[in-house]
């Protein structure tokens, strides 16, 4: 079951979305806002729920998954610091969810009710420049994740972590931790399939492994193995 309580302000304020906001403006932007705690696997939101709130993850991963016969298929993923319902809430007719919305590990998020977000953050240029990009970045990668089901699967990989654990896109304290059957999940692929070429990207100097945390050494040559 999903546990909601208070938070205090000050995590809110460190998000890159609202960063520097006087507490006053904090104040308003984050009024009758909800904080949950979601456990691995909970689903927050279910496929064609209505769109009510701004989505603020503050720790852990979700996803967005639908159905598709029978089979599981991923919308997108989202990570530490990361936004979701935008899209949804700047339009101008009633929105659903297009799939699931499912914590992938044990996550911490806010829930922004959409009158709020209306009122106080498109209202503010800066805060709206900022949604207009990250906007943007998810148009794009929801573009990349349609054409790469004919991908191989070491290019899946290599997408997959450029843009998950690229140290110009994470910060260090919002560095996402995956298993490996949760990246497999993520990509369409079997555990067996993604540790196998996890080894390989391993043994090429690629990436290094370390308690858990995946780090890349050659985001050159991982770029190259994504075009």
């Amino acid at each position: 079951m999903t546990t909601e309580m208070k938070l205090p302000l000050s995590p809110l304020g460190k998000l890159e979305m609202i960063l520097n906001v006087p507490r006053k403006k904090l104040l308003d932007l984050t009024k009758d806002y909800k904080f949950k705690v979601l456990k691995k696997g909970e689903i927050l939101f279910k496929h064609g729920s209505e769109v009510n709130d701004l989505i603020i993850i503050l720790k852990g991963n979700l996803r967005i998954v639908k159905l598709l016969d029978g089979r599981e298929i991923n919308l997108t993923l989202l990570n530490s610091g990361d936004i979701a319902g935008a899209i949804l809430l700047n339009s101008s007719s009633q929105s659903f969810y297009p799939g699931d919305i499912q914590s992938i590990n044990k996550s911490e998020i806010i829930l922004i009710p959409k009158n709020v977000y209306h009122t106080c953050w498109i209202n503010d240029p800066d805060i709206y420049a900022k949604i207009q990009n990250h906007i943007q970045k998810r148009i794009t990668y929801l573009h990349e994740d349609k054409s790469s089901q004919i991908y191989s699967i070491e290019k899946k990989l290599a997408i997959f972590l450029l843009r998950h654990f690229s140290e110009s896109l994470t910060k260090k304290d919002l560095a996402p931790i995956f298993t490996k059957r949760e990246i497999a999940s993520a990509l369409g692929a079997r555990t067996e399939t993604i540790i196998r070429a996890m080894k390989i990207f391993e043994k090429k100097q690629l990436i290094k492994i370390e308690r858990k945390e995946i780090i890349l050494l050659d985001i050159n040559k991982l770029k190259s193995l994504s075009v």
